[in-house]
């Protein structure tokens, strides 16, 4: 038994094996059956119509029902109006294809934005369609009778229609075409705001729990007098399973170095809301929602170490930072500004902390050792850079250099293991929420897209992903960088199943 759902305009839901649908008018139509496609190399994909398709085509395939003649194919958008409130993710064309020029060592050429593209296609289900590869997108979202659900109401996504094929220019487009969107899930409700090929913009999704990956395909219907023609498959969405909600929390601990530090971390964590953005915008992306347990202050000048010390006098952590200036051969003076504490390598500072708190500290479960479902943020008003000993800057050939990484959050560093559940910000530059949900994703298992230890290296900052950098890297300056024209603000659905794995486990 198969059994489909079509909601929208004057379509309803069927049950059965062979089925038949009735238009508004009484025309009957017949289908059954699924279909099968082989793969093949062309890709069609993007945020815009004429960027989904590659005009290069694929032989020797065999394509589903085909009876209406204007072709055309039907992709859904997350809109510029996305701000993370689900999880959405696509193949990117310029992922793949050398369509965007990116910097590097040996000069500004057009690269593919992923320098393993062929492996990065394994990641993504595709079919061949009149010809192109069609890449499909996937979409994740919480049931829709969840407790406080962020999607009660479901969510909408933008609808694209790509038409750019030769055979069009002889072909007249007709107005009476609509658009069908199928599941044989039930418990998936599929809106649009018109059934008609030339008035769909938008589609409304809402659904139930989803225990297994569930498909929305598209089919276009046309009715002339007593026949009925039809394009199956002409678009793909799949759901991913919502049944298994995660969840995780959170200790806040406010370490205070000095009387005005408790005033100064309460208005920063006030103004970024960290619970509800974290829940609307970023853990909600792979079905994770999380929970403050706990809000501390840690006063840092009470507690001492083994030797007798407090963090403050160990790292002189009231020193405020400044401005060093060099002046180099051609006798322009360079101007840096230089963190004022002691600490040299972050990776001792949080060892230092971390033993501290795990003395002193109100929570006593633990911080270090395997990944869990708790997560413990430290937040602490300095200005931090990161320099493994050395000095931080300096002239060199009557050049100045530097030496010093700016620090404004740190959860671990890949090569360490165990991974831990600390996350240390140093908010004295600023505090933003998008470098604690970063932060969040390297505590949960996920590497740098631009790391090696990555499953796909990236080029740094030439993506939208939540693991990049707001800045990429300017080759022909060593330590500067350039702004990344994207915001970060989502994770690709093979982080999800890399995060969602690990938490299998806790």
């Amino acid at each position: 038994m198969s059994r489909t759902r079509i909601v929208g305009g004057v379509y309803t839901k069927i049950t059965g094996g062979d089925y038949k649908m009735y238009t508004e008018g009484d025309t009957i139509i017949t289908a059954a059956g699924k279909n099968d496609f082989a793969n093949a190399e062309k890709v069609i994909f993007g945020d815009k119509p004429e960027r989904y398709a590659s005009k290069n085509t694929i032989s020797n395939i065999d394509d589903p029902k085909t009876e209406i003649d204007y072709k055309f194919l039907i992709y859904f958008n997350r809109g510029k109006e996305y701000k993370g409130e689900y999880g959405f993710d696509w193949m990117r064309r310029e992922y793949i294809e050398p369509i965007e020029k990116v910097k590097t060592f040996d000069g500004k050429k057009k690269r593919t934005i992923c320098s393993n593209p062929e492996k990065l296609k394994e990641k993504y289900i595709s079919f061949d369609r009149f010809k192109i590869r069609y890449y499909c997108p996937w979409v994740s979202i919480f049931p829709s009778e969840y407790p406080n659900s962020p999607h009660k109401e479901g969510i909408d996504l933008h609808i694209e229609i790509f038409d750019d094929f030769p055979e069009n220019k002889k072909v007249k487009k007709n107005n009476n075409i609509k658009i069908l969107f199928e599941s044989e899930n039930l418990d998936i409700n599929i809106t649009s705001n018109s059934e008609k090929l030339n008035e769909l913009r938008k589609i409304n999704i809402r659904c139930g729990e989803i225990s297994d990956i569930s498909v929305i395909n598209v089919k276009a219907i046309l009715s002339e007098g007593e026949s009925v023609k039809i394009n199956e498959n002409i678009g793909r969405l799949y759901l991913y399973p919502n049944k298994d909600i995660k969840k995780i929390n959170l200790y806040m601990i406010n370490c205070l170095i000095n009387d005005g530090n408790m005033k100064i971390l309460d208005k920063k964590l006030f103004n970024i809301e960290l619970e509800k953005y974290l829940n609307t915008y970023v853990l909600n992306q792979f079905l994770t929602q999380c929970e403050v347990k706990s809000y501390e202050y840690f006063d840092l000048r009470k507690h001492r170490n083994q030797e007798g010390q407090t963090l403050i006098e160990k790292y002189q952590l009231n020193k405020e930072p400044y401005v060093k200036e060099l002046k180099a051969s051609d006798n322009k003076n360079y101007k840096f500004r230089v963190a004022g504490n002691e600490i040299r390598d972050i990776r001792i500072f949080r060892d230092d902390l971390l033993s501290l708190y795990e003395t002193y500290g109100n929570t006593r479960l633990p911080i270090r050792g395997a990944n869990n479902i708790n997560k413990f943020l430290f937040f602490i008003d300095i200005f931090v850079q990161h320099t493994e000993g050395k000095e931080r800057f300096y002239l060199e050939n009557d050049i100045p250099k530097i030496d010093a990484i700016d620090v404004d959050s740190f959860a671990y560093l890949i090569t360490e293991e165990p991974m831990g559940n600390a996350i240390i910000t140093f908010t004295k530059e600023k505090l933003e929420s998008s470098t604690i949900a970063h932060e969040l994703g390297h505590n949960m298992g996920l590497s740098h897209l631009f790391s090696k230890e990555s499953e796909f290296y990236f080029y740094k900052g030439y993506t939208d992903n939540i693991m990049d950098y707001e800045n990429r890297e300017r080759f022909e300056v060593t330590g500067n960088t350039d702004k990344n024209k994207h915001k970060r603000k989502s994770f690709f659905k093979w982080q999800w199943d890399i995060i969602r794995e690990q938490m299998e486990a806790l």
